[in-house]
């Protein structure tokens, strides 16, 4: 849907600067090639779709900058799935009303750190495995 269109085409407001900055980096010689995340109008929808392009310089036989081509792919499911896990961490760090806070280095399997103070628990470095008796033979 892209094909034959400048790189800046149908590129959400929010994102059209940074995108604009990058390139300019690229026709300046200070960037060859990158990776961009940004947000696409559909041309046959209102709908705007997660895009990631990866941009190249091309250089001519003196090696002076001809064009810049981009391969983009649309990653709206892969976005969504990092906004929604964005949302459940913040969630998990007291970030929303009523929700039960969990330190990020805390992981729910392992002995809290207040029980391990209160001498309540072994640290796994020192567990052993109990010693099995011989079977009878």
């Amino acid at each position: 849907m892209v094909v034959g269109h400048h790189l800046l085409f149908g590129v959400h407001d929010d994102e059209r600067m940074m995108l604009k900055q990058t390139l300019d980096a690229m026709v300046e010689g200070h960037l060859e090639r990158t990776l961009v995340t940004y947000r696409a109008a559909r041309p046959d929808s209102d709908a705007w779709r997660w895009v990631e392009a990866s941009v190249a310089l091309v250089h001519d036989d003196d090696g002076a900058p001809t064009e810049i081509i981009s391969a983009v792919r649309d990653i709206s499911k892969r976005k969504a799935l990092e906004i929604e896990l964005a949302a459940a961490r913040e969630r998990a760090e007291g970030g929303g009303e009523g929700e039960v806070a969990i330190p990020r280095q805390y992981e729910p399997r392992d002995p809290h750190p207040d029980e391990r103070r209160a001498g309540l628990c072994r640290p796994a470095a020192r567990r052993r495995p109990r010693a099995r008796s011989a079977p009878p033979g």
